[in-house]
């Protein structure tokens, strides 16, 4: 990021560009828009990053709407996940629970791996 600002003539503090870093979790993609929008601006500040960030939550928000139509076990997961249930166990003793019905491992499975590749859950090691 450095480097494309500086070939804009632009001099960023270490500061900004690890609260960009931080603030987008490190997306490649949203960096990207973040130092665009910078330099179409042509100030790099807080209210940048925040409009950037605020951009990536609404289609962050909207793609997961969309996750969520396809199957309510996508939110069940989630939710699952964010109360601390981050085995694969545990993730399908909870949406069960939650669910009132048995979730077959291999639907499961496919759900989870969905999130996967939309960045939307990590797998480390054997958590999520």
């Amino acid at each position: 990021m450095r480097r494309g600002f500086g070939e804009h003539g632009i001099d960023p503090s270490p500061e900004v560009l690890e609260r960009a870093v931080d603030s987008l979790d490190g997306v490649v993609g949203w960096l990207t828009y973040f130092g665009h929008a910078a330099v179409s601006e042509g100030r790099l500040d807080e209210g940048v990053l925040e409009r950037v960030v605020n951009e990536a939550k609404r289609v962050i928000e909207a793609e997961l709407a969309k996750v969520f139509q396809r199957s309510r076990h996508y939110r069940l997961i989630l939710r699952a996940v964010g109360a601390g249930n981050h085995r694969w166990v545990e993730i399908k003793r909870t949406v069960e629970a939650w669910s009132g019905v048995h979730v077959p491992n291999a639907q499961l499975t496919r759900l989870r791996h969905s999130l996967e590749k939309l960045s939307v859950v990590e797998k480390v090691g054997d958590s999520y």
